[in-house]
Order: C-alpha cells, then sequence, then structure tokens
C-alpha cells in the first residue's frame, strides 16, 4: 500500500510538473525570434514572463531542449573541442546545433543571465547498462539554496541506430539525484548531490544505494567550500577525489591526464607572475638604490634631517628584503622557469650586499658628530 501511495504521488508531482512545463513553453513559443540571437535577449524575455526561481529555470530548460538540434557528426569529429566556453554558446545560437557542450554551455549562460547559480557538470554515460566511451556534459543550479540536477541535453532528444530524434523530456528536469546517478557519473564526486557518493567501479555494477561507500560528504556544505576555491584548488581536490573513488576507465584516465597538465599550467603561469613581479620589484630597487649612490656622490646634499636620510635608505631596502624573501620562498619551480629563477637569485644575492654597503655607510653617518662627518666620504673614497 504505501508502495502504490508513493507511485501515485509520484505520477501527480509529475503531472503537475508537466502542466507547469507546458505553461511555461507557451509561453516560450511565442518568444519572437528577433530576440533569439543573444543570451541577454531571450533572459531578457524570460524575466519579462516570469518572477519565480521555478518558472524561469523551466523557461531555460525549455528553450535550450527545443532550440538547439543534436549534431550527431559534431560529437564524434572533434569540430567543437577548441571553442571557448563564449564560443560554444555563440556557435549554438548562431547554428541551432550543436552537441552536449553547447546545450550545457547554453543552460548556464541563460540562468546565469536570468539570476539563478548554475555550474557545469562533466563526466560520463552508461545507457542500457553499457559505459559511453565519450565525456559527457549537464549542469547544477542552485534553486531556493539548494543545488539541482538538469541535463538539457538528453532532455531535448535521443539517439536511436545512430539517429537523432528529438523528443522533449523532462526526466533530465530537476532529476532527483539517486536517479540521475544511474546513468550520469561525474568526474567531480560532489555533484552526485548525496551523502554517500558512488565509486566508479560501483556506477558500473549498478550499485545505486549506499553499499560500502568509499567515503561520505556532506555535498551541501562542501560544494560552497569547493566553489570557493581558486581554479588551481578546485583541480587538485577533483584529482583528488578521482583518485580517491578509483579511476578505472578510460574516461576517467584522460580527465585525471588534463587535471594534472591543468593543475601543471596553472603552477606555471603563477610562478611566472610572481617571478614577473619581482622582477619588478627588483628594477624598483635597482633604481632606489641609484639615487641613493648619486646622493650620496653629492654628499647628501641638499641637506635633509638625519630621519629623513635613514628613511630614504631604510625603506626601499626594506622592500628589497621582502621581494627576496618572496624568491627564496617559491616552491616547486617549473624546469622551464628554473633557470630565470636562479638567475634571479643571484642578481638578488649580489644586490643585497651593495644595499647592505650604502645602509652601513648611512648608519655611520647619522652616529657621526656633524663636524666630523665630511671626512667620512673621503675616508671611503681612499679605502676603494
Amino acid at each position: 500500500m504505501k508502495n502504490l501511495l508513493y507511485y501515485f504521488v509520484l505520477l501527480l508531482v509529475g503531472s503537475i510538473q508537466a502542466q507547469s512545463m507546458q505553461e511555461v513553453g507557451n509561453k516560450m513559443d511565442q518568444l519572437p525570434i528577433s530576440q533569439t540571437q543573444s543570451i541577454s535577449a531571450i533572459a531578457s524575455y524570460i524575466t519579462s514572463q516570469f518572477t519565480a526561481e521555478d518558472d524561469k529555470i523551466a523557461a531555460v530548460y525549455y528553450w535550450t531542449a527545443h532550440a538547439i538540434r543534436y549534431d550527431l557528426p559534431g560529437s564524434t569529429n572533434g569540430q567543437y573541442d577548441t571553442q571557448t566556453s563564449p564560443e560554444k554558446v555563440q556557435s549554438a545560437l548562431s547554428s541551432r546545433k550543436g552537441v552536449c557542450m553547447h546545450y550545457a554551455e547554453v543552460f548556464k549562460a541563460l540562468a546565469i543571465a536570468c539570476g539563478i547559480p548554475v555550474e557545469l557538470v562533466s563526466g560520463y554515460t552508461k545507457q542500457y547498462g553499457k559505459i559511453s566511451t565519450q565525456t559527457h556534459q549537464w549542469c547544477a543550479a542552485k534553486l531556493n539554496g539548494k543545488w539541482e540536477l538538469f541535463d538539457p541535453t538528453w532532455g531535448a532528444g535521443v539517439v536511436v541506430e545512430n539517429q537523432y530524434q528529438e523528443k522533449f523530456d523532462l526526466y533530465y528536469f530537476r532529476t532527483n539525484p539517486t536517479n540521475l546517478i544511474q546513468s550520469h557519473y561525474p568526474f567531480e564526486y560532489l555533484w552526485q548531490l548525496v551523502a554517500n557518493p558512488l565509486s566508479p567501479e560501483q556506477f558500473k555494477r549498478n550499485e545505486i544505494g549506499p553499499q560500502g561507500p568509499k567515503i561520505t560528504c556532506n555535498p551541501a556544505v562542501e560544494i560552497e567550500a569547493f566553489l570557493a576555491m581558486s581554479e588551481v584548488e578546485k583541480s587538485k581536490t577533483t584529482l583528488n577525489h578521482m583518485q580517491t573513488m578509483g579511476v578505472i576507465n578510460g574516461m576517467l584516465r584522460t580527465e585525471e591526464a588534463f587535471l594534472k597538465r591543468e593543475i601543471s599550467y596553472f603552477g606555471l603561469n603563477s610562478t611566472s607572475d610572481k617571478l614577473s613581479q619581482l622582477v619588478d620589484d627588483f628594477n624598483a630597487s635597482i633604481s632606489a638604490f641609484n639615487k641613493i649612490v648619486l646622493f650620496r656622490n653629492a654628499q647628501f646634499k641638499p641637506a635633509i634631517s638625519d630621519e629623513e636620510l635613514v628613511a630614504i635608505v631604510q625603506l626601499p631596502y626594506n622592500n628589497f628584503t621582502q621581494a627576496y624573501t618572496s624568491l627564496l620562498t617559491l616552491k616547486e619551480v617549473d624546469r622551464a622557469l628554473a633557470g630565470e629563477v636562479n638567475g634571479l637569485k643571484k642578481s638578488f644575492a649580489s644586490t643585497k650586499k651593495a644595499w647592505e654597503v650604502q645602509l652601513a655607510f648611512v648608519q655611520l653617518y647619522v652616529t657621526t658628530a656633524p663636524a666630523d662627518r665630511e671626512q667620512l666620504f673621503y675616508k671611503t673614497t681612499r679605502a676603494r
């Protein structure tokens, strides 16, 4: 009886959802063609027609699934592999065709333009018990403070006997996480949105449910922490999560290799940016040093107070030592930058000694009686 009641409730909820989507769809079908060439124009129409988040996301899903036709040849020939996110969106809007990445990018861009947070989810899929050999993208949207799952690609149609057939499907609209994990496996397990995420092996064997989970998590909390990370930290976290769960197939191994390259790339770029800043700091210190030498050659004239004299030497020296310390603390320098780093360290080391000579002279100068100071310049010259 309980199972029958539960089934009836599901049917009722599905019926209400379908009716609501039909009402939303009727309005979206009235969207003027002239307003379909840009995300901002489509989003403007959606927000003018709907105020509730639930209706807006339904409009985004409906329009994305209906407006784009799946490009079956393009899914295997690699023609879209080099497109950036904006290019994917514009390509889909212009040609009205694309693959999963285009559906997901358009869905994300539209939802964000309507004020709804969305993240792309990458992974792979399974149909009729068979693991796909291609990666896939779908979406997670935050509605009323809760993350929910959407796949506008699978919601738009199906491939039957190598032919694409348009077939709008509400099953992939706000899909229950325990249902979507039966066919969609995300590389980042947090996007399973469950407390006991499945391992790839469990997904492969259809072990849906908490059978011996490798880990437990709190997706609501951990996703927020994940999204607050830098891009490189996200990559490191996902790589760690994947390796914890097990890398058992070609898609996972490819993604693992990609994440490793990305982490290396971020590290190289980060080090390169730091080096660029350190070179600027070094050049600034050389400029300040040269001014000090010229002022010393002029016997510190025109005269300034002792406090000012100490400051014009001490402050740039402090900046110099801070930059030098930052250089010495650089970790895991890529071999491509090792030569530049070592050369810069040598330059800093030799310049540090020159700075300390000037600093010592100024300290001697200000602690010497004013009547005897002039002799310091000549003594130093003779010493040289």
